[in-house]
């Protein structure tokens, strides 16, 4: 079911869902099927509109609050001339700029006699990774009646399954595919789904950053895309917590070893009884863990003895 823009008293209200990666980090990018899920965190969104009192005026007025209702994004923009009317920080710059990249693809965006109040509001804090930028991504597409593929492909970048997430309400199938990728929503709700745990790792890893490291990497990866390819259907088609696991051990090393970096079980985890998956950017961020032998009680003893506080359910996190 694909996000829409719901209109109440000519005022604008909707939600974006952040995202997770399972399956196919950085390969997703040149083609990989990957498996992702929306999650229930996500990022609000409305839009009142205002009768013009003087023919000069005509503003967007864009406030942004974080979880704890911090400030973090405060822009007021002259839509006559797309400007910043106020002394704004690097995050209201980088919102004039998607909009002029909207006024481009769509010249008819913005083109009212109105002034517009948006306030934004995060479900989850910022340090967690899961699409502040993605749910912003594709609610100003949807707006500005414009691709968000399009849109994320002349701003951000990316692979854009974390546009896919913010629009769909069912777990997904992303392949890239340009401006018009291959989105399949699937069935997934397995039996063991109380045996896994999403756990924030403490510091969020800079996505550009991993991003880069994966392009530069001289290798071959149509053989590894193939691999990938497969371990994705395995992911979603396990029936036990077992075939799970397996996919993890296979898909992490996998991983690994083309990117010569170490797992997150190796560095951070080296005597959990369980298995560990780096979930996007290895590094930082949210990481898959599975508990099938020991009661729930260990299992989150043996991370808060280690710092980790942020420990989620699936049910928690996950949209269903």
């Amino acid at each position: 079911m694909t996000q829409t823009l719901i209109e109440k008293n000519n005022d604008i209200e909707t939600i974006c869902n952040g995202k997770l990666l399972i399956s196919g980090e950085y390969f997703v990018l040149d083609g990989a099927k990957a498996f992702a899920l929306p999650c229930k965190f996500g990022q609000r969104f409305s839009i009142t509109y205002q009768n013009v009192e003087f023919k000069s005026e005509h503003i967007l007025q864009w406030k942004a609050y974080t979880k704890l209702n911090v400030l973090w994004i405060d822009a007021i923009i002259d839509l006559k001339s797309f400007t910043l009317l106020n002394d704004a920080n690097k995050e209201a710059k980088m919102l004039l700029d998607i909009l002029k990249v909207c006024k481009t693809l769509n010249t008819q965006f913005l083109n009212i006699d109105k002034n517009i109040i948006i306030e934004a509001k995060l479900d989850f804090p910022r340090s967690w990774g899961l699409g502040s930028s993605s749910t912003l991504i594709y609610f100003i597409a949807k707006w500005a009646s414009v691709n968000p593929y399009e849109l994320l492909e002349k701003t951000f970048g990316g692979s854009g399954y974390d546009i896919a997430c913010a629009g769909s309400d069912s777990p997904l199938l992303y392949t890239r595919n340009k401006n018009t990728p291959v989105v399949k929503e699937i069935e997934f709700n397995p039996s063991f789904k109380n045996q896994l745990y999403f756990i924030h790792l403490n510091h969020k890893m800079n996505s550009r950053n991993a991003i880069q490291y994966y392009k530069n990497l001289k290798i071959d990866k149509q053989p590894i895309i193939a691999e990938i390819n497969q371990l994705t259907e395995s992911f979603c088609g396990a029936t036990t917590i077992e075939d799970f696991e397996k996919c993890i051990i296979e898909h992490e090393d996998l991983i690994s070893k083309t990117l010569a970096i170490d797992k997150v079980k190796n560095t951070v985890f080296n005597d959990y009884w369980g298995t560990v998956k780096s979930l996007g950017a290895w590094g930082g961020d949210f990481v898959l863990m599975t508990n099938s032998s020991r009661e729930e009680e260990e299992f989150k003893k043996y991370l808060h003895e280690r710092g980790f506080n942020t420990i989620l359910s699936y049910d928690e996190m996950i949209l269903s």
